[in-house]
């Protein structure tokens, strides 16, 4: 079975309504209004990095988070393994990430991130801590935030799933269990924490600017946050200039994908990953929906990889994780299929 894969302008407003969980009190919905236009493909090719061994029935399973290295090399967290996996691009089998140096441990760790200047973020989720480390040659430990007791205070997690940072080296993460987002400086300092709380415990929520379990957060280059608000079946986004601590509020929630195909789904179902390319484009793992969903700066373009179950090139049974590369190419943990997928954008698409 092909994968679909079409850029679609949409017009009038896109599906506001559909973007709000059942239980959201959210008072407004940013929407788009863009001219319609002609179906485009983005994709020139697929290739799987890595897969489940077939015959044995060991080996990469289940990826969850997925980083890509400017030198080649794709790190790789697996759901039911304590440590960070490396993938070489000359073809030579994973094999686990050598921190022996570091010491430290990691617990069921969900996702790692490359951030602009070369450290490495890794969500360590069953230690309920951030473990930012040096590079991926000879990694050594910047920094810790949080730690193996989970907490509700500021600068604790409970299950964090994502991180990553910004230009300016602040650090964002999905503190999953918590229901919010947390930011620090460079150094693990609070800078400010967005979600619903009663009585000063974070719980759950559907207003803007509140999160039920959120997973995969990105950054754009303008400092823009985009989360996967995961349990509200939303994105939420997040537009910030100051260099300095943030204050609450600013949050949009982000309109359904337009869709022109009557049998696809429009609404976001379990979105879990994020990654945002220097352009502004914003590429989000629609896991429920066996898709990524490509959206443009502005969106004023959509694309759509995906969107049935299925183990050909193109397509995905709940992806996780997606990653942009440093040479445009977009990395995808097939999660279900127990394998990595890596797009070869056109030209005209290339981040």
């Amino acid at each position: 079975m092909l994968f679909r894969s079409a850029v679609i302008f949409a017009g009038g407003s896109a599906g506001n309504d559909a973007t709000a969980p059942a239980q959201a009190d959210a008072t407004s919905v940013s929407s788009d209004a863009v001219p319609t236009g002609q179906a485009v493909p983005s994709v020139t090719a697929w290739r799987i990095l890595a897969r489940r061994a077939a015959t044995s029935g060991r080996g990469f399973m289940t990826p969850t988070g997925i980083a890509m290295d400017g030198r080649g090399v794709t790190l790789v967290t697996l759901a039911d393994d304590d440590r960070v996996w490396a993938i070489a691009n000359d073809g030579s089998p994973a094999k686990p990430w050598d921190v022996s140096g570091v010491g430290t441990l990691f617990r069921r760790p969900g996702s790692v991130a490359l951030t602009p200047s070369g450290t490495v973020l890794v969500a360590d989720t069953g230690n309920h801590r951030i473990v930012h480390l040096s590079s991926v040659v000879s990694p050594r430990v910047i920094a810790v935030i949080g730690g193996t007791t989970s907490g509700t205070a500021k600068g604790m997690f409970v299950r964090p799933s994502d991180a990553v940072t910004d230009e300016a080296g602040r650090i964002i993460v999905s503190d999953t269990g918590n229901h919010r987002i947390q930011l620090f400086d460079r150094d693990g300092r609070s800078l400010a924490v967005w979600g619903r709380s009663v009585r000063g415990v974070p719980t759950r929520g559907g207003g803007v600017g509140e999160f039920a379990s959120p997973r995969g957060v990105g950054v754009g280059r303008d400092g823009t946050i985009v989360v996967a608000d995961t349990g509200n079946n939303r994105i939420q986004s997040h537009a910030r200039v100051a260099v300095g601590p943030e204050r609450s509020g600013g949050w949009d929630v982000w309109p359904a994908p337009p869709m022109q195909d009557p049998f696809q789904v429009g609404d976001y179902r379990m979105p879990s990953g994020i990654a945002v390319d220097k352009t502004g484009r914003t590429f989000i793992a629609d896991s429920g929906n066996h898709r990524i969903v490509v959206r443009n700066s502005d969106a004023s373009a959509w694309d759509f990889w995906g969107g049935l179950a299925g183990t050909s090139p193109g397509e995905f049974v709940m992806p996780l994780s997606v990653t942009v590369g440093s040479d445009g190419e977009v990395a995808v943990a097939d999660t279900g299929n127990d394998r990595i997928q890596v797009a070869t954008l056109r030209s005209a698409y290339s981040a």
